[in-house]
């Protein structure tokens, strides 16, 4: 089996960091780049950290994972939570939670 580790920067992307890399600041980063496979990623909407690494670990979109923001507003018991790992309606298939 291949072992394959992710590395996921939040709103970073490769146009933000390439005067980094070119200026040696980032080498680390760089050698990942070089000896790997690197490319930009499209966020689920909302573009919200919470939920879209569970939306790319699963493939499924907020809707069918059931958090969509930071917080769970119900207006019924008018309670405002923050999702955790048991308020997604799916199995993680990511290796790490």
């Amino acid at each position: 089996m291949v072992e394959t580790i992710i590395l996921g920067l939040d709103r970073a992307y490769w146009a933000l960091l390439e005067p980094w890399l070119d200026d040696g600041r980032l080498s680390n980063v760089q050698a990942l780049r070089e000896n790997g496979v690197w490319t930009d990623m499209e966020s689920a909407h909302p573009p919200v950290t919470c939920p879209n690494w569970r939306c790319y670990s699963t493939g499924k979109n907020p809707g069918k994972l059931g958090v969509y923001w930071w917080e769970a507003i119900d207006t019924d018991a008018r309670t405002l939570t923050t999702p955790d790992s048991r308020s997604f309606k799916s199995a993680n298939y990511c290796c790490v939670e």
